[in-house]
């Protein structure tokens, strides 16, 4: 009797440690396979948290917000989120571990590409005197290659100056100096005799989506603020803004609105995508209302930035006629289609004066629509409204 008792106390004990081992082994080999840990990167650096997630499609965000229940039970769909259009760059856990934000990666990768722009001008001179009364402009500026060329507005650089000069984001001062403006755009280049500089990425302004990320950076109120970061989203695409000049009333068109925050001093700097990519430079904001800046967007000046890169000068194309959007005149040109007066500047910025185009466009006086070669003068002056 008693034997026996022995015999099945050790048939239980061999039991339960098998059992138990047969846990551990489930534990061990199937959970890792339905929670991921994000709590350190591929350096082994500790993130701020650590995140749990669903072998499905989605997680929960770093307020605490899970996702929303996969309809179909395998996870959790990815609205609410850590995903990109929440403002997080996400990555499997091998590759990039930590989710970080947008906006925070992206002020990383282009403040080095941020300038300031000072500009010295006279304002009154005196004939009896050699003393002559000045005013000092502040602006941003964005470098677009390695070898010193920089985009800003023309307000900001254009015009009459007795001095241009760029501060870097390492310290450096340099003085520059105007190879290409257009006050009907509000753009302008500026060179500096430098090389090895950072320029940053352009992206395509055509691409943007209403209601996506967007990020300014600039030198708001001058240089006491240099390289501060906004961030928004992009408010409304193809604005048209009537804007009072010194040389009078100026229709700028198919203008990037924001609601990132564009003070003075932001003026010539970038408006960038989730990406880092420049997609606009800033211009103005309107000033009787809060959150509603704007920007030019950059597909206008790319073929001005190649141009300059490739010969150092840029001859502008003229083409001679008056126009705004919504008056549809023009269809194509050389089998590209226009919808926009900007798009068909993007296109003959493409060109040199001296070629020839062929316009599919409204014949005058009529509805016929016919196709037309025109020969591209050579733009004489700044402050041209017509095209």
């Amino acid at each position: 009797m008693y034997s026996r008792r022995r015999y099945g106390s050790a048939s239980i004990l061999i039991t339960s440690v098998l059992t138990s081992m047969a846990v551990s082994l489930l534990v061990l080999f199937a959970v890792p396979r339905l929670i991921t840990v994000a709590d350190s990167d591929e350096r082994g650096n500790k993130a701020p948290g650590a995140r749990l997630q669903y072998s499905g499609s989605g997680a929960g965000n770093l307020n605490g917000n899970a996702g929303q229940q996969d309809p179909n039970g395998t996870g959790w769909s990815e609205q609410g989120g850590n995903t990109a259009e929440n403002g997080y760059m996400t990555g499997s856990t091998a590759d990039y571990a930590a989710s970080i934000p947008v906006t925070q990666r992206v002020a990383k990768m282009a403040t080095a590409g941020v300038v300031g722009i000072t500009v010295e001008r006279a304002v009154k001179e005196n004939l009896f005197s050699r003393n002559r009364e000045t005013e000092v402009g502040f602006g941003s500026g964005v470098i677009v290659s390695s070898d010193g060329y920089i985009l800003t507005n023309y307000h900001v650089a254009g015009g009459k100056s007795n001095r241009i000069v760029v501060s870097l984001a390492d310290g450096r001062y340099v003085d520059g100096e105007v190879v290409w403006s257009d006050p009907v755009l509000d753009l302008a280049a500026v060179k500096v005799n430098l090389t090895g500089l950072t320029p940053l990425a352009l992206g395509d302004a055509t691409k943007l989506e209403v209601g996506e990320h967007a990020i300014a950076i600039g030198n708001p109120l001058g240089l006491d603020f240099q390289r501060s970061v906004t961030s928004g989203i992009i408010s409304a695409l193809n604005r048209t803004i009537r804007i009072e000049t010194e040389d009078g009333v100026n229709y700028m068109e198919d203008l990037i609105q924001t609601d990132a925050s564009i003070n003075p001093g932001n003026s010539g700097g970038p408006l960038l995508n989730s990406r880092g990519e420049v997609v606009g430079i800033n211009t103005v904001k309107v000033t009787s209302a809060e959150g509603m800046g704007f920007a030019i967007p950059i597909n206008i000046v790319k073929p001005v930035v190649a141009r300059l890169m490739e010969t150092g000068t840029f001859e502008e194309p003229y083409m001679g006629i008056f126009a705004y959007d919504g008056q549809t005149i023009i269809a194509r040109v050389d089998d590209n289609e226009i919808n926009t007066m900007m798009q068909l500047r993007t296109y003959i910025y493409t060109k040199l004066p001296g070629d020839t185009v062929r316009i599919y466009h409204k014949k005058r006086g009529s509805d016929e629509w016919i196709t037309s070669e025109l020969v591209l003068a050579r733009k004489e002056r700044d402050g041209l409204v017509t095209r």
